[in-house]
């Protein structure tokens, strides 16, 4: 272990730090107490041992009180302070100020021995409980991502959707400025049953791995973001655009589909490639309107665009 001294007494140190070599230790000492907190955060120590008496301005217990506020409480450091005598006041105050044992003078090897292994017990046990709360955090980090994730395209998912269709509404509707527009554009693969048809599910898997990815590359705004809404349907959200402004990123996303040039022959009036519809729908954020509307919205614009021969964006507000 590191363990950081403070004595007034350069004899008692010199022995002290003797006793701590002799035991295997590493040791940092101070003579001045005005030195252990910047000595502390230094050194980085695994124990610290204080004299109570060490100087009329500072004692060591405003050593220990200054320890325990520049570090960190997440990685307590066991503090034992060195005294000739303790009376229950003294216990007690060692106690409030951030101590955890208690070292008579003169000290035994024995003593000191068996005190330090006790604090390194302490020590170790606390970084093991350290360290297993946070592989529990980020375990339960990754669980709530993958509560948030689509396990096949690895974008959002309908979850997400929903949380931050209803948060984002939220926000909007209760900006004080004149601005709360909001739209989305609704996405659905045409003829994507008769694709898993005529190719298998597992190519099926691979075509909605494509399309997501290539959806979500050309979304430029830095506030759009995409979610697998269903089977073969995906959902934009566009927080502070309007519909004329949403409609001009249906169509770049409907294009860019077609430029992947992905084959489906069961899509010979489409070109025998894969495309996309779109419905988009756009409404200023209020209190009043209950953003299922505006989806319920864009999923009519969706219908619409099946209706007209696929391949197209329909715009459709409230």
């Amino acid at each position: 272990m590191k363990i950081l001294t403070a004595d007034d007494s350069k004899t008692f140190t010199f022995l002290l730090k003797a006793s701590l070599e002799k035991l295997g230790h590493t040791v940092v000492s101070t003579y001045d107490p005005k030195q252990v907190a910047d000595l502390f955060l230094k050194e980085k120590p695994d124990l610290v041992i204080l004299d109570v008496v060490m100087s009329e301005e500072m004692n060591g217990f405003d050593c220990a009180r200054e320890i325990r506020k520049v570090s960190d409480p997440d990685e307590w450091i066991p503090i034992i302070f060195l005294s000739a005598m303790f009376d229950d006041q003294h216990i007690e105050e060692g106690i409030q100020s951030g101590g955890d044992d208690y070292l008579t003078k003169p000290f035994s090897e024995i003593t000191l021995a068996a005190k330090i292994l006790a604090m390194q017990r302490i020590a170790e046990m606390r970084a093991k409980l350290i360290r297993t709360t946070e592989k529990l955090a980020q375990a339960n980090e990754k669980l709530y991502q993958l509560s948030y994730t689509d396990g096949l395209t690895k974008i959002s998912n309908r979850r997400a959707f929903n949380q931050d269709l209803d948060e984002t509404w939220d926000t909007l509707s209760h900006r004080a400025s004149k601005n709360k527009l909001i739209s989305l554009i609704m996405i659905d693969i045409d003829h994507f049953k008769f694709y898993n048809d005529s190719y298998g599910h597992q190519a099926g898997d691979v075509c909605l791995e494509a399309l997501a990815k290539t959806l979500n590359d050309n979304l430029k705004q830095e506030s759009a973001k995409i979610y697998r809404y269903g089977g073969e349907e995906f959902v934009v959200l566009l927080p502070n655009l309007d519909s004329e402004a949403a409609r001009k990123i249906a169509e770049h996303l409907r294009q860019s589909i077609i430029d992947l040039k992905m084959t489906n022959v069961q899509s010979k009036n489409l070109g025998g490639i894969v495309t996309i519809s779109l419905g988009v729908s756009s409404t200023q954020a209020n209190s009043s309107i209950d953003p299922l509307m505006l989806l319920n919205a864009s999923d009519m614009a969706l219908y619409e665009a099946k209706n007209q021969g696929r391949n197209c964006v329909v715009v459709k507000n409230l």
